[in-house]
């Protein structure tokens, strides 16, 4: 039987309706039918990696180590590359078998808990090796290593580590597009984009996703998670949620997404949507940032965390009938649009965006900051007036609808009013505000930011069994197919952390490849 060319290989993908037969859904997903021997492949490996984050490097290494041929597919280029691994928190946070799970649901076995909570810990040793300004801080049930400048500090040591272990191939600047199967469904190989142009790229042993969540598709996120909300990103761009849509593609089956997101912080709309990144805002325990929604009223606790919490937040508190007539002036999200609000003391302090250490991808490729707060009130970013009342004509968004709002300028002022005599009285009665952050606004002038809700990542999309592998709608595993990371932590109420996803990409493998845990 005469060797497929890769174009003639290509041309076999057609359209048709995934309630056709394989056969015809094959064509459709992009799949191949034909004998995997009969297909001219552009790039083959024992072990193929979609994706160069921290499930990525748990994959990609410990196969090379095994003596597995690997090629690690990487979307963005080096500089780009990295995803929530370039600029997470800088801990190295792993959790107990009972913890994991817990965090479950209870969903899990006894062994996968303790498999990856074992792994987990390998992998955490491992990075004590790694030459990074380290700290332990006691976190949980224990000690955890900690980057003293964050994750971007960490990154680049992963990056030399899997970039001088042997058997590695790493093509970046090669985003996947999808999976290819033979006529059994077995996963046999990806097609991704190589300069400009699409190749097949051959996993003899398997492929592993390791692609992160999709917090940067909004579309994808909207119709997912929560319908019209204005967030901001904080992980990079590449984060769309490729992997999840090549698998369900295929027949894989989405699961735990109702609690997926991982909150951070508030971010500064303007500049979010200018940069096309999240932009945070410093704490407001230490900036003293009062928070407003569009009718000029006060709705939180503004010191009291959204970072990692599960609970739900204010902002997203949701009025919504049963209403033949739609109103929207009351339906929708009740708070949003939000804002924040300063006096010139809060200003003089010091900067009012940013970090202390370089926890967001922004962050992390060199955004900063101006320290007086000039520069983003000149770029518009922040607004500034010498009255609460002329402030509040400057506040001026949209709501759930897109119907543009402006904050009630008699509600704004009667609400700071409130505020300073409570901070006068040194106890936020209304909210339970912590008493070290109760600053008076009263010096002109004031200042306000367009405040929207952040997101480190999302931590869920596809359904893994005990060794990784993906399931279909029917939960058999899809053969030759595997997720690790952020695509499929599989925990729900606390995340698995950097050495979790890493311990996740190994299991996967070890799987691949037939070796026993």
């Amino acid at each position: 039987m005469s060797m497929l060319s890769r174009k003639e290989f290509m041309r076999s993908f057609g359209t048709a309706s995934v309630a056709l037969p394989l056969s015809a859904v094959a064509a459709q997903a992009g799949i191949a039918v034909a004998d995997e021997s009969e297909i001219s492949w552009d790039m083959e490996a024992d072990i193929v990696v979609v994706g160069f984050g921290a499930a990525g490097t748990g994959a990609a290494v410990s196969a090379a180590e095994a003596g597995a041929s690997v090629i690690l597919l990487e979307k963005m280029d080096p500089d780009q590359a990295g995803g929530a691994l370039s600029c997470f928190g800088g801990g190295f946070l792993t959790q107990s078998a009972e913890l994991l799970k817990y965090s479950s649901y209870y969903t899990w076995s006894d062994e996968r808990a303790e498999n990856t909570a074992n792994k987990a810990l390998g992998w955490s040793k491992r990075a004590e090796n790694l030459d990074f300004e380290k700290t332990s801080i006691n976190f949980g049930s224990g000690d955890m290593l900690m980057s003293v400048y964050g994750g971007a500090a960490v990154h680049p040591k992963i990056v030399e580590y899997v970039t001088n272990t042997p058997g590695i191939s790493i093509e970046y600047e090669t985003p996947a597009t999808g999976l290819i199967q033979d006529g059994t469904g077995k996963v046999i190989g990806v097609r991704a984009q190589k300069n400009g142009t699409e190749i097949i790229v051959h996993a003899l042993k398997g492929v592993v996703l390791t692609s992160g969540g999709y917090e940067a598709n909004k579309d994808l996120f909207h119709s997912l998670n929560h319908p019209a909300l204005a967030y901001a990103p904080m992980a990079g761009p590449a984060r769309t949620g490729d992997g999840m849509l090549m698998a369900i593609e295929i027949g894989a089956q989405p699961a735990n997404l109702a609690q997926n997101v991982e909150w951070h912080t508030f971010a500064c709309r303007k500049a979010s949507e200018e940069l096309g990144t999240g932009v945070v805002m410093m704490n407001p325990s230490y900036t003293g940032t009062l928070i407003v929604n569009a009718k000029g009223k006060r709705f939180m606790n503004e010191t009291g965390s959204i970072t990692h919490n599960k609970r739900q937040p204010e902002f997203l508190d949701f009025y919504g009938p049963f209403a033949v007539n739609p109103n929207h002036e009351t339906n929708g999200y009740e708070n949003l649009p939000m804002w924040g609000i300063w006096d010139s003391a809060a200003i003089a302090e010091g900067r009012l965006g940013g970090s202390t250490i370089t926890e967001t991808w922004a962050l992390a490729h060199g955004f900063t900051w101006s320290e007086d707060n000039q520069a983003e009130v000149e770029k518009g970013w922040l607004l500034k007036a010498d009255t609460l009342e002329e402030l509040a004509t400057l506040m001026v968004s949209t709501n759930t609808w897109g119907d543009t709002v402006q904050v009630d300028a008699a509600a704004l002022e009667e609400t700071i009013s409130r505020y300073n005599e409570l901070a006068e009285a040194g106890e936020d009665t209304d909210f339970g505000r912590l008493s070290s952050s109760l600053y008076r606004v009263a010096e002109p002038p004031f200042y306000a930011c367009e405040l929207i809700p952040s997101i480190i990542y999302t931590m869920n999309s596809l359904l893994t069994d005990d060794n990784s592998r993906v399931l279909d709608t029917h939960n058999n595993p899809i053969e030759g197919l595997y997720a690790a990371g952020d695509i499929a932590q599989g925990t729900v109420y606390v995340v698995i952390g950097v050495p979790g996803s890493m311990a996740q990409g190994q299991i996967a493998v070890e799987h691949a490849l037939g070796i026993s845990a």
